[in-house]
């Protein structure tokens, strides 16, 4: 489905559950809208739907709808230059998971996203005591998040944190969990050409830099092309 169809699909439905006067369902329209805008590289655009879903959220005090949209709000703040916010969201998830006993799969994305911020903040002992847990689980069930992009994530902290061979070994695993998800899959392919370029394995890497490059031209989601495309500079390639 194209960015623009789910966007049209969603504006409906945000209608049809305001006739409904269905919180929990305008709520979660919204949220698909700011995915999209997310996927189209408008961050502030996403960041001021998930304002919006956060008031439905709240109104209902669902736990599932509350920790779908704090967690994307984390990642969207991180985009946007926003670590600390994109923390105490991630927290906030967590807070709101543990009385409700939430399962396991349910927690995958607001885990992931601690770590994605303590990489982003150079703490790297910190990303990998939060993201080992998830990529040694790859193969477990996952409700919203990509497990892909946690093992993918995993494999860039280790990078980060000066351990090559572990992060190749990873990073190659990444790429081999399978995800329908296209942002993951991107990630995936570039956490493995960097890992690979560190290790000296550049023809491999460049292989892998211009397999993100492709995924991220084989759909409409533009939000990922940026650093896909700069992938093959970093990695000793062509652009």
């Amino acid at each position: 489905m194209g960015e623009a169809v789910a966007d049209e699909l969603a504006r409906r439905a945000y209608r049809d559950f305001a006739r409904a006067e269905d919180d929990w369902g305008r709520g979660l329209a919204l949220v698909v809208r700011a995915e999209v805008a997310a996927g189209r590289g408008e961050w502030d655009h996403a960041a001021n739907l998930l304002d919006d879903a956060r008031g439905y959220c709240d109104r209902t005090e669902h736990p599932l709808l509350m920790g779908i949209v704090r967690t994307i709000q984390g990642e969207v703040a991180l985009e946007r230059g926003d670590p600390t916010a994109a923390l105490e969201l991630a927290e906030a998830v967590d807070r709101v998971a543990e009385p409700h006993g939430a399962l396991e799969p349910a927690r995958v994305g607001p885990r992931a996203l601690v770590g994605a911020v303590r990489l982003a903040t150079q703490d790297y002992e910190g990303a990998l005591a939060a993201l080992r847990p998830l990529a040694e689980a790859a193969e477990a069930p996952s409700l919203l998040f990509p497990r892909q992009e946690a093992v993918a994530l995993y494999a860039e902290a280790l990078l980060a944190a000066g351990q090559v061979d572990e992060a190749v070994r990873w990073a190659r695993r990444a790429v081999q969990v399978p995800s329908e998800q296209i942002r993951s899959r991107i990630l995936a392919a570039q956490a493995l050409a960097e890992a690979l370029a560190a290790a000296g394995a550049e023809q491999e890497a460049r292989a892998a830099a211009a397999e993100a490059v492709e995924l991220a031209h084989a759909t409409e989601r533009v939000s990922e092309r940026p650093l896909a495309e700069a992938t093959p500079a970093r990695v000793g390639g062509s652009a």
